[in-house]
C-alpha cells in the first residue's frame, strides 16, 4: 500500500492549543528543566527555560520580551488564540489565571529541594559548562509549582512566562498519558518564536465540518474537515486522544467530504449515538504515516465510508491498532453566519 507521510514540511504537530488556559491535571508529576550554565565556582553566569534555549538553538527566532512576565504570558494565550483562528482578546479570567498560577508557586533554594522528576526526554547536546538542571515541579495533588528559587532569581521575564505555559501544557498532556516533556517544549518554543507556523486561520474564511470522537467517556479526538475541490478534503487533527494540538496536524484525503454528508444513528446496543455517513460515494479508507511530534512513526488510518461511523484509527510502529476512534456528532460551520 502507497502510504502517504507526514512531515514538518506538511504541518507541525505539537501539544497543546489553550484558548482558555485552566490548571488541572492527574496522575504523576511532571517538571520543567532548565539549561544553567555556571563558572568553575559553581556560580550561575546564565539560565534559560529548556522551552526556550532549545527553540533558539533548533534555529528559531524568539521575539522580544516586553520585560514583564504577566504581559509575555498573555501574549503567549494570544498567540494560541491566533493559531486557533480566535479573535478573542485577553479578558478577566485570563487575568484571574495568571493570579492563580502565581498564588500557586513555592521556592525552594535549590534544585537539590526538588524532586528530580526524570521526564526531560530527548536532551541537546549543550555548551561547555551549561547543564539542564531542574527548574520546577507540578504537584498534582496539590496544583501547586514547586521552583528553584537559585534559578528563577537569574531567568528573565519571557523564560518566567515560558515556564508557566509549559506547567500548563503538560499538564494536561500527562493526564493525557505523555511520559516526558519533549514535545510540550516544542510547543513552547514555538509560541515563544516569530515562526508559530501555519494554523487554522488559514481556513477561518472557509465553510468546514467540525467532529468530536469520544468513546464512552474515554479520550476524546476532535477533527476539521475542509473541501479543497477536484474530489479532495483537508483532514486537520485539533486533538487526538485528548492531546490538543498547538498547531493541527494536516494531511490530505482523496475524496470529497461534505458538510452535510453525516446523520446521527445509534450504535447497536442503543448505549451511545454516532455520525454516520450518508453519501453513498464515500468509500475511503486512506492510512498516513506520521514522521514527526509525539505519534512519530505511527499510523493514522481514516476512514469514510457509506452507513458506517466516521473513524479514526492509530496503529504503533508494530502494527498494533491502539485505538479507534468513531466520531459522534460532525456539524457544519458557515463562518458568514458567525
Amino acid at each position: 500500500m502507497n502510504v502517504p507521510r507526514y512531515s514538518k514540511g506538511a504541518s507541525f504537530i505539537a501539544l497543546a492549543l489553550l484558548v482558555t488556559p485552566a490548571l488541572a491535571g492527574v496522575g504523576s508529576s511532571g517538571g520543567d528543566f532548565a539549561v544553567v550554565c555556571r563558572d568553575t565556582a559553581g556560580r550561575i553566569v546564565s539560565a534559560r527555560t529548556a522551552d526556550l534555549f532549545e527553540a533558539e538553538a533548533s534555529g528559531l527566532t524568539l521575539v522580544a520580551s516586553s520585560g514583564d512576565t504577566r504581559q509575555d504570558y498573555m501574549r503567549g494565550i494570544l498567540t494560541y488564540r491566533e493559531l486557533a483562528a480566535d479573535g478573542r482578546p485577553i479578558g478577566r479570567s485570563e487575568e484571574n489565571h495568571y493570579d492563580t498560577i502565581m498564588e500557586s508557586l513555592r521556592f525552594v533554594p535549590n534544585a537539590n529541594a526538588l524532586a528530580n522528576t526524570s521526564d526531560l526526554g530527548e536532551e541537546m547536546a549543550l555548551p561547555t559548562g551549561c547543564h539542564y538542571e531542574q527548574l520546577a515541579v507540578f504537584e498534582d495533588a496539590t496544583l501547586r509549582i514547586f521552583v528553584n528559587e537559585e534559578i528563577w532569581r537569574v531567568l528573565g521575564a519571557q523564560d518566567r512566562a515560558a515556564l508557566f505555559h509549559h506547567e500548563v501544557f503538560y499538564s494536561m498532556y500527562r493526564a493525557a498519558g505523555e511520559k516526558n516533556s519533549l514535545e510540550v517544549r516544542r510547543a513552547v518554543g514555538k509560541i515563544f518564536s516569530t515562526e508559530p507556523g501555519p494554523s487554522l486561520r488559514d481556513i477561518a474564511h472557509k465553510t468546514r465540518t467540525e467532529c468530536f470522537g469520544q468513546e464512552r467517556r474515554g479520550p476524546s479526538t476532535t477533527l476539521t474537515i475542509v473541501d479543497t475541490g477536484a474530489d479532495k478534503s483537508a483532514i486537520y487533527i485539533r486533538a487526538f486522544l485528548d492531546r490538543v494540538n498547538l498547531v493541527p496536524m494536516r494531511f490530505e484525503v482523496d475524496q470529497r467530504i461534505r458538510p452535510d454528508g453525516f446523520e446521527v444513528a445509534p450504535t447497536a446496543d442503543g448505549q451511545d449515538i454516532y455520525a454516520r455517513v450518508r453519501d453513498p460515494r464515500a468509500n475511503l479508507r486512506q492510512t498516513i504515516l506520521v514522521t514527526e511530534g509525539p505519534f512519530r512513526g505511527y499510523g493514522f488510518e481514516f476512514a469514510y465510508r457509506y452507513r458506517e461511523p466516521l473513524s479514526l484509527s492509530i496503529w504503533n510502529p508494530q502494527g498494533r491498532l491502539i485505538r479507534e476512534t468513531r466520531f459522534t456528532r460532525c456539524s457544519s460551520f458557515d463562518p458568514s453566519t458567525h
